[in-house]
């Protein structure tokens, strides 16, 4: 039901926040690990440098054993990170 609903909606927001629902009920399960990992890469690609995500992210591959592919994504967190601080720095 979640994948066509992701399918389906055309607002970027709307269409992370569903990806992360995904991802923990999936997680949550259990068995569908990777289908889990897959939907928690598709929300950082929608929106890259949001918490919740990056934190979901670095837990979900640590439990998988994946750290080797956490690497990969450091660089661009780590840039989304600090354009999200230079923004929260610049509206204060």
């Amino acid at each position: 039901l979640l994948d066509r609903l992701i399918a389906r909606e055309r607002d970027r927001t709307k269409q992370h926040e569903l990806l992360l629902r995904q991802a923990r009920l999936l997680a949550s399960s259990g068995a569908h690990q990777d289908a889990a990992l897959r939907a928690i890469e598709r929300a950082d690609e929608l929106n890259p440098g949001h918490r919740e995500t990056i934190r979901l992210l670095t837990v979900m591959f640590e439990q998988a054993g994946r750290i080797d592919r956490l690497v990969t994504y450091l660089p661009p967190i780590r840039a989304a990170l600090q354009a999200n601080l230079s923004r929260g720095a610049v509206s204060i």
